[in-house]
């Protein structure tokens, strides 16, 4: 796919400003704004964004993971699946996705053979 040099930096320049808004916009609206009180309640459209941002996050990152260990003759598939039950179980008992990550990927990484 050929972009030419100023639709990149038109989508460059969008991205930015999208991002700039999408962080600073929270700290910019006041906790008293009809605005904000319809974002952050939970009956909001908006209230499952969050939740289903972390699923597709999750998705995204293991179809590619079971996929490679199916298609290598199972080799890395037993390795896949011990993480994915490691990060799942860290998270279910420690409630920090921080740590339950770390968990999955040294327990990977073990079974793996780095």
């Amino acid at each position: 796919m050929n972009i030419s040099l100023e639709n990149a930096w038109l989508i460059i320049v969008l991205m930015a400003a999208i991002t700039y808004l999408t962080r600073s916009l929270p700290f910019l609206l006041s906790d008293r704004t009809k605005i904000f009180k319809w974002l952050s309640s939970e009956n909001s459209l908006l209230s499952a964004l969050g939740p289903s941002l972390l699923v597709s996050i999750a998705a995204v990152t293991i179809a590619p993971l079971l996929s490679e260990g199916f298609n290598s003759g199972g080799g890395a598939l037993p390795a896949t699946c011990i993480g994915l039950f490691t990060t799942i179980l860290a998270m279910k008992y420690s409630d920090n996705v921080g740590l339950a990550v770390i968990c999955g990927m040294f327990f990977y990484a073990m079974f793996r053979g780095f």
